[in-house]
């Protein structure tokens, strides 16, 4: 619902509701979900709500960190984030335009950073396609759009690759996304390396607001909102709202302060974004690694990337959520599908907990797996022996299942890989030598 035009009424919608996303133009400033039995709902009411959920991310955009209560504890890096003045919020004027000249705000000093954008996938020609469309509404051109085809069983995302105009093909023949994540690294030539899942299709402003968020030299790595394409079956539904990717509308800026304040009871890096949507500095792979190949699909199941931010912030980088950078993502349609999502999600977080603290010895890590865990599990069975059971606990078992699993998958994989730990500086740093534009290695 776009706030800088006319508002219309909500009108009943067969018995269903809605979910909301308010923009400002091209600026993304919160959501709400509306209830059957609260519509009709008229356009004052509906712009009331509308402004009573954006002033968080209206006011961090203006006046930073200071303003929000819905920051995380320590989130920000910088210290002297600048007292809130009253009477300079009395004497704004239209604040929705200039949150939104902000959020488009370029130093005049800028460096332009290069971008690669990189998509791996694995026999899903049917997403991809939908994906590589979107990018041609990008308001700013890549440098390069790398496609890292991951142990393929069939050669039709090479045929459609190969077909896209300015889109690079790369074969990469061990499975894995973390795999293919390293590889397209070694491949790309971009200064900043930008990573979208295939089921992903993305806002024309994106790659501008990505690039933007690296102004600040400090900035590693960078992550943005990922919305839903669709919410119309139950399992749709039941992911977004018990375990989405949405961080929320408001600007975060994590750095060493957000990881000294968690660290002791396990770091939420989670909050920091979703892999679906997320970029890193070239040069931070040759002062941090690679991603640790134990990890996510094909491996472990998931947490590549949160574990990878983790690592930024134990080496005493800074990690910014940017949600004015925006990708929609496709929910699993089915039950059977998220429960298999849920299964590996669990897995691969239980797994990057132990690998953690393998690395960095936090004794959060340890803390959120013999304790925090098992606590959340246990109160969630003692509801539904009650019979308070929620939706998050609909699949309970199979979450359980993932977190044994996690552990075993960790036992058997103890050994870190070395690209988890050092990378050759000469080999991250360099740019990659000049392909074609439809080349297989």
């Amino acid at each position: 619902m776009d706030l800088s035009g006319v508002v219309a009424p909500l009108e009943v919608a067969d018995g269903r509701g809605y979910y909301l996303v308010f923009w400002y133009d091209e600026l993304p400033l919160g959501d709400c979900y509306v209830r059957a039995e609260e519509l009709p709902m008229s356009s004052a009411t509906l712009l009331n709500l509308a402004s009573s959920i954006a002033v968080d991310a209206v006011g961090t955009r203006l006046f930073g960190a200071s303003f929000s209560s819905a920051m995380p504890p320590g989130s920000i890096s910088d210290a002297t984030a600048p007292t809130l003045n009253a009477v300079e919020i009395a004497q704004l004027s239209r604040p929705l335009e200039a949150s939104l000249a902000q959020a488009e705000e370029v130093g005049k000093e800028q460096r332009r950073e290069t971008i690669s954008i990189v998509i791996c996938t694995r026999d899903r020609p049917e997403y991809l396609e939908q994906c590589l469309l979107s990018l041609r509404t990008l308001d700013e051109k890549a440098a390069e759009i790398i496609v890292v085809d991951n142990a393929p069983t069939t050669d039709q995302t090479r045929k459609l690759a190969s077909g896209c105009p300015g889109v690079r093909y790369v074969h990469e023949p061990r499975p894995g996304l973390d795999v293919a994540r390293n590889r397209a690294v070694r491949e790309s030539t971009g200064s900043i390396v930008a990573f979208v899942d295939d089921d992903v299709r993305i806002h024309p402003c994106w790659l501008r607001r990505i690039r933007n968020s690296f102004l600040d030299s400090r900035v590693q790595a960078v992550t943005g909102l990922v919305l839903p394409q669709l919410l119309e079956t139950e399992s749709q539904i039941l992911f977004e709202t018990e375990w989405t990717f949405n961080r929320g509308f408001s600007r975060k800026v994590f750095g060493s302060a957000f990881f000294a304040s968690t660290r002791d009871r396990g770091v939420p890096v989670w909050d920091i974004g979703a892999g679906a949507n997320m970029a890193f500095r070239r040069s931070a792979f040759a002062r941090f690694g690679y991603f640790d190949e134990r990890l996510d699909v094909g491996a472990a199941g998931c947490s590549g990337d949160s574990e990878y931010w983790f690592r930024i912030l134990a080496e005493g980088g800074v990690c910014v959520y940017e949600p004015g950078a925006v990708v929609f993502h496709a929910h699993r349609p089915t039950m059977e599908g998220l429960e298999h999502q849920l299964f590996n999600y669990i897995r691969g977080h239980v797994a990057a907990l132990l690998i953690q603290h393998q690395k960095y010895r936090c004794r959060g890590d340890i803390r959120r797996l013999l304790i925090t865990l098992p606590h959340h599990y246990a109160r969630m069975f003692g509801r539904r022996l009650l019979g308070k059971a929620d939706s998050q606990s609909t699949n309970l078992i199979v979450q359980c299942r993932g977190y044994l699993s996690g552990i075993a998958f960790f036992l058997r994989h103890r050994s870190i890989p070395a690209d988890a730990l050092a990378a050759s500086a000469t080999q991250v740093t360099a740019p990659a030598s000049t392909h074609a534009q439809h080349s297989t290695a």
